[in-house]
C-alpha cells in the first residue's frame, strides 16, 4: 500500500484548488468536504518505484546540464543508469 499524507483545510474553495495543484505535480488526491471542512488524502501517482526511477533520471540530467558535461542518461534495465557519451 502507498503511504499517504492527510491535509485539512478549513475552507471548501481552497480544496478544490489545492487538490488541483497537487495533481498537476504528480500527487494523487482524494477530496473529502464535511460541511465547511476539507479533508484530503495524499500519495504519489505513480509506483514508488517509478517514481524513483523517474527522479533519478531527472536529476542526473539536471546535474549533467549544470555541469556542462557531454553525456547522456541511459537506463540499464528497471534499476541502472549508465552516463556516456552520445551515440555509445
Amino acid at each position: 500500500m502507498t503511504p499517504a499524507i492527510h491535509v485539512e483545510l478549513d475552507e471548501v474553495p481552497d480544496c478544490n484548488e489545492l487538490v488541483g495543484f497537487l495533481t498537476r505535480r504528480g500527487l494523487a488526491c482524494t477530496p473529502v468536504t464535511t460541511g465547511s471542512r476539507c479533508e484530503i488524502e495524499v500519495a504519489y501517482a505513480t509506483d514508488p518505484e517509478e517514481r524513483l526511477h523517474a527522479e533519478v533520471s531527472d536529476a542526473l540530467r539536471t546535474w549533467l546540464s549544470e555541469h556542462t558535461r557531454p553525456l547522456v542518461v541511459t537506463p540499464v534495465g528497471d534499476d541502472s543508469f549508465v552516463l556516456r557519451p552520445p551515440g555509445d
